[in-house]
């Protein structure tokens, strides 16, 4: 930051990891603005934009010898729809769980519990990264599931595929504040976000958890695609009613009618439940490549 790629450091150094790698250069990439087009291309302001175009046209052939591809814009706003498309691609495999469940029904503990495992393990088998808050009641299931597909894994690759993150202690007045803080980091590093159950402990009873409606609302706001298993009821289920009747919120891009239908079914088994939550990811990775 804050050098331009004519500052004569800046060539050397590029010139001397040049010479020292070789061939063995990684892709890079660059982002710079085009020389803005006069209205009137007459006289003096069509020589000195013809000029122009010559001289970023041998600088882009000069800096590909580093390895370094140039991406054109043409304003400098146009910068961050490009990079949060670039964000969405990256981050297309990485799948963000989201729920709690003080509440077992209408699974029950140990129906739950396995949904939760198969579900993270399946998603390690199939090339998925998984990223968890530790959500309460379903998050220690999140970890067993992963980690028994993860001992699969040649050592050293395993590394990123699993992000467990558990929301920080914080002073009570500033805690709302740090956990809307963390589930957006978590939500930044994922391309889909999975709801499963939802609900906490109030007073005697429990009730809908609205960390998990925030969650719901951050990827929302933030494009992603959300995919809740309305089967286990709670959160899950109020997102599943709201995704069936505005899809495009949810799900943009992605036709999901039949696999919503079958993630809402009280009488699906795990196994179809599971089944239907892999197309639908099937189908939002396409359309992010797409």
């Amino acid at each position: 930051m804050g050098f331009s790629f004519t500052d004569p450091n800046i060539d050397y150094i590029l010139s001397r990891v040049r010479v020292l790698l070789g061939t063995n250069v990684r892709e890079h990439f660059c982002i710079m603005r085009s020389p803005p087009r006069p209205s009137r291309l007459v006289g003096r302001q069509k020589a000195e934009y013809e000029y122009e175009r010559r001289r970023i046209t041998l600088r882009q052939a000069d800096l590909l010898r580093f390895g370094i591809d140039t991406v054109w814009v043409e304003d400098f706003t146009h910068v961050t729809p490009l990079l949060d498309a670039l964000s969405f691609f990256v981050h297309r495999k990485s799948v963000f769980i989201s729920g709690a469940a003080r509440d077992l029904d209408p699974f029950g503990r140990d129906r739950l519990d396995e949904l939760a495992r198969e579900v993270r393990a399946g998603l390690i088998r199939k090339g998925y990264n998984l990223v968890s808050g530790f959500g309460l009641g379903l998050g220690e299931q999140c970890v067993i599931g992963a980690l028994r597909a993860l001992y699969g894994i040649p050592k050293g690759a395993e590394l990123e595929r699993l992000v467990v993150r558990p929301f920080p202690r914080a002073e009570k007045a500033e805690q709302k504040a740090h956990n809307t803080r963390h589930r957006e980091e978590l939500i930044a590093r994922s391309g889909v976000v999975v709801v499963i159950a939802g609900n906490r402990a109030k007073g005697g009873g429990t009730e809908t958890s609205p960390g998990v409606l925030e969650e719901v609302a951050i990827a929302c706001r933030e494009g992603k695609c959300v995919i809740p298993i309305g089967a286990t009821g709670h959160a899950a289920r109020m997102v599943w009613e709201k995704a069936r009747a505005n899809p495009d919120r949810f799900l943009p891009g992605i036709k999901a009618s039949g696999e919503l239908a079958v993630l809402g079914s009280v009488s699906a088994t795990n196994g179809q439940l599971i089944s239907a939550l892999f197309r639908l990811l099937a189908k939002a990775e396409k359309a992010v490549t797409v």
